[in-house]
């Protein structure tokens, strides 16, 4: 019994340890990219992915959705996160740096769709031009408006004007399997711990007047990773109290034994 209760209080001193600084991994659930000069196109299905802009006037947008339903994490406070992206080669005719920005996407445009094509839609699929194409028949006049413009382009309508987090890095030396990341801050906190319990989605991109852009793995690669996003966290307060009441209980039993030895003997 004294080997029985021993080897509960190491467990616990173990559990409270380990829970007091946990990391979670997660890939997308739904990734894209949508394109101005291809606005009618859905490149939902395409491993490698374009962010940042094709041209001076053309620009490409990236769309991120995580699950943070079923991870763990109800209960629990994000200290930390970090957003990994992993490119698949570089674009020779970039400049040697780019910055890429990272925005929650608005609830507005949480119906987006990530889609199964690199064509025109032939289903509800999202595309420069609308949220919700349904048709490859006058696609711009089919289906869901973004809910602020084209793109999902404009700020604090389509996207959160607060921004969470940027990275930079050199498009023409970032070979197949450089991870670009966009580190933790206050902001990026606030919104990972505001959607556990449901999904989030991001807006990456940055619309200037210059021709650069990273190629971005998408989930559907085959041996680059996808979007992955790393968080840290810690339990609640009063998840800690009930553990803490839990060890405290332990240790009474242990020493009501030790006394009831000690008479005995």
């Amino acid at each position: 019994m004294k080997k029985l209760i021993s080897a509960s209080l190491a467990f616990a001193v173990i559990g409270i340890a380990a829970s007091t600084n946990a990391a979670v991994l997660t890939e997308a659930t739904a990734d894209t990219y949508i394109r101005s000069d291809l606005s009618e196109r859905s490149f939902g299905s395409d491993t490698s992915m374009v962010f940042g802009n094709t041209g001076i006037t053309t620009f490409s947008h990236g769309l991120l959705t995580f699950n943070l339903n079923d991870l763990g994490l109800i209960g629990q406070t994000v200290t930390s996160v970090s957003l990994d992206l992993t490119t698949t080669g570089i674009d020779a005719s970039s400049s040697t740096s780019y910055t890429l920005n990272l925005f929650q996407l608005s609830a507005a445009n949480s119906g987006w769709v990530e889609g199964t094509t690199t064509t025109t839609p032939n289903a509800s699929q999202s595309t420069w031009q609308k949220r919700n194409a349904t048709s490859t028949a006058s696609a711009s006049n089919n289906g869901t408006n973004w809910a602020g413009s084209q793109g999902a382009s404009t700020s604090g309508t389509d996207f959160s004007s607060t921004l969470l987090s940027s990275v930079t890095g050199n498009p023409r030396t970032s070979a197949s399997g450089t991870v670009l990341t966009f580190n933790s801050s206050a902001n990026f906190i606030s919104s990972i711990q505001g959607a556990i319990g449901g999904n989030i989605s991001f807006w990456v991109g940055n619309d200037v007047a210059e021709r650069d852009f990273f190629r971005i793995a998408s989930r559907d690669h085959l041996s680059l990773a996808g979007p992955t996003l790393n968080i840290t966290v810690v339990p609640e307060p009063s998840t800690l109290g009930l553990v803490s009441l839990a060890l405290g209980g332990i240790i009474f039993s242990r020493r009501r034994l030790r006394r009831g030895e000690a008479r005995v003997s």
